[in-house]
């Protein structure tokens, strides 16, 4: 947990107003019960990727704590959830 508390407090100190954004969709599919992925890269005009910017920028404003993921129903409201890459298949 210290470890993810750490990237957290890295990420808020990020400098997000001036980050570059780009737009990409991540496709999921099960074959044989092993996922495959397929990242597609999507044009974006400026004015979209301004309005992208802002998202991120109040998403992580707004972030107040990091919790490690679990499938909780409770509202997350400020909150964070943190997942080791090695516990996911992407």
């Amino acid at each position: 947990m210290a470890t993810l508390k750490s990237v957290f407090k890295e990420v808020k100190e990020q400098e997000w107003d001036k980050a570059i954004v780009s737009f990409y969709i991540a496709k999921r599919y099960l074959d044989k019960h092993k996922a495959h992925y397929s990242i597609h890269q999507v044009n974006a005009d400026d004015e979209l990727r301004k309005k992208l910017r802002k998202v991120a920028v109040v998403c992580v404003s707004r972030a107040n704590h990091v919790k490690e993921y679990d499938h909780i129903t409770a509202d997350l409201d400020g909150d964070v959830l943190g997942i080791k890459s090695e516990d996911t298949d992407f």
